[in-house]
This record gives C-alpha cells, structure tokens and sequence, in this order.
C-alpha cells in the first residue's frame, strides 16, 4: 500500500512541476517589461496600474482592486512594495532589497494566508540559502553550493525530509540537471548571437516522458518560442511571440493540446498587442486583441494603463493586518 501511495505521490508531484514549468514559460511573455534604468534616471517611486476589461468594444473597468488596480513602488528600479489601489484588505507584497539590489526578502499578505521569502548571501555576494515560509510553517529551503565563482549544485528540501529536488550546473553555471526522485530533466543549449536555445528533455525511471524546446532572446530575458512534446513525440504545446524593441509583447500565439480534468485540450491564443510609450520611454498603455481566425477579426478585450509617480505609495499597510480579515 505505501508502495502504492508513493507512486501516486510521484504522479502526481511529476503533474505538478510539469504543469507549474510550462505555465510559467507560457505566461512570461504576457508580463509588462520594466526597464530598471528608465526608472531610476526618472526618479519613478511608484506605480498605478489600471485594467479594464469588457466583451467586443464594450470595456468596463471592473471596481475590484488588487488584481484588477495595482499600486507598486520602486527603490532604485526595484519592486520593493505592492498594495491594492485604494483598498487596504485584499493583498500586500512587500520586498527588501541590500545596497547592490539583492532581493533580501518578499512577503506577501492576503486574506487567510501568509508567505514569506527568505534569502541569504556569502561574503561574496553569491547567493546561498532561500527560505520558504507559508503561515509561519517553513514549506521547503534551498541551498546554493559555488565553487571557483560557478554554482555547481542547488538542493530544494521540503517539510518533509524525504522529498528533495537536486539541480546540477556545468563549468559555465548553466542548469543541465534537475532531479526528483525517479525523474530526471535533462538541458541542453545552443547560443546564437542574442538567441539561447534550450532542449528540456524528461524522463521517468530512465525512459524518456517528453521533450520542450525554447528559445529566448537574451538581451531582454525572453522567450519568443516555445514547443512541448509528449513520449511520442506529438507536438502538444506551441508558442510564439514577437516583441518590440522596448521588450514587450506585440503578437502572442498558442496552441495548446494538453488535457485535463477540466477540458480535452485543443486551445488557441491569438493576441495582439498595442504598446503605448511616453516620451521618456515609459510604458503608459497597452491595448489587448484577441484575433477570430473564422470571422478574420480583432476583438478590444482588455486595456491596461500605467500611471508613474516620484512619490511613494499613498496607501501602505503593516503586515499582519490582511490576512485575517473577513
């Protein structure tokens, strides 16, 4: 029986990480890019973010704060504080960074629930123990082993003893290795001028599960294609997007075939992206379309407006005053 439970368990983690792995991938290139010297040389403390959301031309802000209207504040191009617009009991993210703008520590807050990030530094700079702490109960901690200026190994150990990830670096510093108990993610890259190009390739209990391939344009840390394939073989994830010269999203496709407990698969993305900057190169409005392959149309389904300011954040809040709030 514990036999059992315990393939299930790997199951069910392999479901997770892979899940977790490739949605990161395929939500990146949607994120605003932020430009930390254009910032700082504008002396930006803050920042108001507004969506608004609504079906064909009909956009309607919706009245519900944190993730709909964001204020965020920077010290020295860093996010160091995020709140709810006007409304102090929905969520909190707060981050420390040193005077070389190490992340020190990120707390968030919301209704019910607290995390916390801990992270810690050799004499050197290097980084070398993060903390996770959920509800005051520390979830995992990774550890950080350098040698001669290179990492060489990074090892995640969860509340539960038992259950590590390994990851293993080459001579260059570059992830070739993850492990978690009976699979294996191996990496492979490829550089070409401003282009790295990665072969993920898992297997389970050494026979090969599925196979990702990504590309990224290093200068902006992107990724502008992206394809997932399953044991057979069979294309099952494929994205591509293209950028501006500022690196922001302009066109972002996705086809994605994966099934689920909550639909078979066979989704499509077509969106189009209108970047709107001032003249001091700030992000100051983007303008989402959605592209209807079979009506050869765009649709208006979101509009973002990005609002700087040299002042700090009007609205801030101790910790422990979200998180129990009803």
């Amino acid at each position: 029986m514990k036999k059992i439970n315990k393939y299930y368990l790997t199951l069910f983690l392999l479901f997770i990480y892979t899940i977790s792995f490739s949605q990161h991938i395929l939500n990146q290139p949607l994120e605003p890019f932020t430009n930390s010297e254009i910032l700082r040389n504008n002396n930006i403390k803050s920042l108001t973010v507004f969506r608004e959301y609504g079906p064909n031309k009909d956009i309607r802000t919706i009245p519900v704060p944190g993730d709909k209207n964001t204020e965020i504040e920077y010290l020295n191009g860093n996010i160091i504080y995020i709140a709810p617009f006007n409304s102090p009991k929905l969520s909190l993210i707060i981050k420390e960074f040193d005077s070389k703008n190490n992340e020190l520590s990120k707390y968030e807050e919301g209704k019910n629930y607290t995390k916390e990030k801990i992270v810690k530094y050799d004499s050197t700079g290097k980084i070398i123990l993060i903390k996770m702490i959920h509800n005051n109960d520390t979830s995992y901690v990774q550890t950080f082993k350098w040698e001669k200026e290179k990492l060489i190994n990074h090892m995640i150990t969860y509340k539960n003893e038992n259950i590590k990830d390994a990851y293993t670096y080459d001579e260059k510093g570059k992830l070739i290795k993850f492990s978690h108990d009976k699979y294996c993610r191996y990496f492979k890259y490829k550089k070409e001028k401003d282009t790295l190009k990665t072969i993920a390739s898992l297997f389970i209990s050494d026979t090969l599960h599925s196979v990702k391939r990504y590309s990224k344009i290093i200068s902006i840390n992107r990724i502008f294609s992206y394809q997932s394939f399953n044991y057979s073989n069979k294309l099952i994830i494929n994205m591509r997007v293209k950028y501006d010269e500022k690196g922001n999203a302009t066109q972002y496709y996705l086809h994605n075939l994966t099934k689920n407990h909550y639909d078979n698969g066979d989704k499509k993305e077509d969106i189009r992206i209108v970047n709107i900057y001032s003249e001091k190169n700030l992000l100051i409005k983007r303008k989402y379309f959605k592209y209807i392959e079979k009506e050869n149309k765009e649709i208006l389904e979101k509009v973002e407006r990005y609002f700087y300011d040299i002042e700090p954040l009007s609205f801030k809040y101790k910790k422990g005053t979200l998180a129990y709030w009803y």
